[in-house]
């Protein structure tokens, strides 16, 4: 039924663009790919936030949301093998009852609704796609509209219980065991959701007029890569280089992966004052990852920062990638400070031969260290997760999961002077940052 809800819209969509083609559409062939081959999904969940964050002031805010959001999403199969169409509509409403205003204001701080809590409903996704099969060649595919679009340097999946999406266009090529990608963006959902598309601009509202992302994945022989290179029109150009290889003798996997920023355009300042004296920065990750018996993973990762200061605009799309709150805070890919090394120790652990099936958690630590013109620089952060997927206790309950995350991050330190006409990370060091996060989620895929 959710499939035939949506067939007016995707049919509205084949018959306007094949009709510019002049090739009328023939709604017998429908089921032979457009429908036979979509799949749907309906989702349901539910999210506490509780985030005290207190800065190198000691003042604090404390948030305490708990969102709900339901979406249905369809993704068609390709009509006369090459068109179909992907939609999500979405509703997210606030529990009042679990849910506190931020003090001294009447909205809640984390936008994942409207700011007073109201209800609204929305599109996550509205995309029409287009394939070509080349035969030995490989396949070609194509398609614009609103979607979720993710890559390394472009992580959107932004801290708010539904994700971001952005408008824009795609081409992607597949041969082999490499892909090749572009994809131009023109507007982005933004963080509290309630807008179904806005311009991209910096955060003194200048407007910024496209994201480019562009790369190649794939593998050579036993070794797998990546590289991508993303822009923002007068803002900032970033590449990463990723390649990592398994020897399974040591079942160890080994990675090195960095980023460097290219450049800076004149609307990536902070009331006029430069990002570095030439806007260049970069960092670079060793990282292993390996295997133990029982279920159990290390992964061990050490970070190097060179040139400038790794600087993040927070929050706004047009700095290529945010930080995000889901991942770590500072223990990811997000800001460092010129200068800085760090190091990161993760263990995972698979706990369905120890205790029952579908339970899963990790414990990580970070900590930075050897922060340029920094006086009393300290940084670290301590990260728990535990899951369970009860659909492997029991068939019945396939897709219904649970999950806790707690973070706590300690960042001390005041610049020297160096950066005083420069955008300046560190006053955003955090002490006693604590952020707890339960989500409990159902998906019915069919």
């Amino acid at each position: 039924m959710f499939k035939l809800n949506v067939l007016a819209l995707a049919v509205t969509s084949l018959w306007a663009s094949q009709a510019v083609a002049g090739y009328p559409a023939d709604i017998k062939q429908l089921g032979k790919g457009f429908i036979d081959d979509s799949k749907s999904y309906l989702q349901f969940k539910i999210e506490n936030y509780n985030y005290d964050h207190r800065f190198s002031d000691g003042k604090s805010n404390i948030d305490n949301e708990t969102p709900l959001y339901i979406e249905y999403g369809f993704s068609s199969g390709y009509y006369d093998d090459w068109i179909g169409v992907d939609i999500a509509p979405m509703l997210v409403t606030m529990v009042d009852w679990a849910s506190e205003y931020r003090e001294g204001t009447d909205r809640y701080g984390l936008g994942n609704t409207l700011p007073n809590g109201e209800t609204y409903a929305n599109l996550g996704v509205a995309y029409i796609k287009t394939k070509f099969d080349l035969g030995d060649y490989g396949t070609l595919k194509a398609g614009f509209g609103k979607k979720r679009r993710y890559t390394t340097l472009f992580n959107e999946k932004v801290i708010r219980i539904n994700e971001s999406s952005t408008n824009g266009y795609d081409v992607s090529y597949d041969h082999a065991d490499h892909n090749l990608f572009v994809s131009y963006i023109d507007g982005f959902q933004n963080f509290g959701q309630s807008d179904y598309i806005t311009d991209i601009v910096d955060w003194q509202g200048n407007r910024i007029d496209y994201i480019l992302l562009t790369g190649l994945n794939g593998k050579l022989n036993s070794t797998n890569y990546k590289f991508e290179y993303a822009e923002s029109k007068d803002y900032i150009r970033r590449v990463l280089y990723q390649a990592d290889y398994t020897v399974d003798s040591l079942k160890t996997n080994f990675m090195v992966r960095g980023t460097n920023v290219l450049g800076v355009g004149d609307q990536f300042t902070d009331v006029g004052k430069k990002i570095t004296d030439d806007g260049k920065s970069g960092l670079v990750h060793l990282v292993t990852t390996t295997k133990f018996g029982n279920g159990t993973t290390m992964n061990i990762k050490a970070t190097k920062v060179y040139d400038g200061d790794v600087v993040q605009d927070w929050g706004h799309g047009a700095t290529i990638s945010r930080p995000m709150l889901q991942n770590t805070m500072l223990g990811n890919e997000v800001p460092l400070i010129e200068g800085e090394e760090a190091l990161m120790l993760k263990f995972s652990q698979d706990f369905s031969e120890i205790l029952w099936k579908g339970l899963t958690g990790y414990a990580q630590f970070w900590k930075g260290w050897n922060a340029k013109n920094v006086d009393g620089y300290h940084r670290e952060e301590y990260v728990l997760e535990v899951k369970q997927d009860f659909g492997k206790l029991h068939p019945v309950l396939e897709g219904l999961t649970f999950r806790y995350i707690f973070m706590h991050h300690d960042g001390r330190g005041v610049d020297n002077g160096y950066r005083d006409n420069r955008v300046d990370n560190v006053y955003n060091f955090l002490t006693d940052d604590i952020y707890r996060k339960a989500t409990l989620q159902y998906r019915l895929v069919f």
